[in-house]
């Protein structure tokens, strides 16, 4: 399990969930909330687009199949608009990490995520976590 993130541990960052499962979607904002994220949410690839196209965010955690796209589509149409923002692939299915990171991935997780290794992945990706 870890040790649990301390409050606050994301004070601050922006971080845009890309996740078709509404679920998967509320328990990922409600932690990043918790820990003093500034989320949005994204129920499709087209809407994580769309979203990028009009505010910077500091780092995108999103599952690999996002019904409409995968998140390959996705990283590659937003490196339009932001193209050094972080993204975090998380999957239930075990994708080789290698063609991930080749992808543009920061990181690449499997479902069900740890808590801690969520954050602290998302802490490297902003440059605030140990390399």
């Amino acid at each position: 399990m870890g040790t649990p993130p301390p409050f606050g541990a994301l004070s601050g960052v922006f971080v845009l969930v890309a996740e078709d499962d509404a679920d998967a979607r509320h328990i990922l904002e409600s932690l990043l909330t918790y820990l003093g994220a500034l989320v949005s949410t994204a129920p499709s690839a087209a809407a994580a687009l769309n979203i990028l196209g009009q505010v910077r965010a500091d780092v995108v955690v999103c599952d690999v199949n996002l019904g409409d796209q995968d998140a390959l589509w996705l990283i590659e149409e937003a490196r339009r608009h932001q193209p050094d923002t972080p993204f975090i692939a998380v999957s239930g299915r075990d994708y080789d990490e290698h063609e991930m990171l080749r992808a543009g991935f920061a990181a690449s997780l499997t479902k069900p995520v740890r808590q801690d290794l969520l954050i602290s992945t998302i802490l490297r990706a902003v440059g605030r976590g140990p390399e």
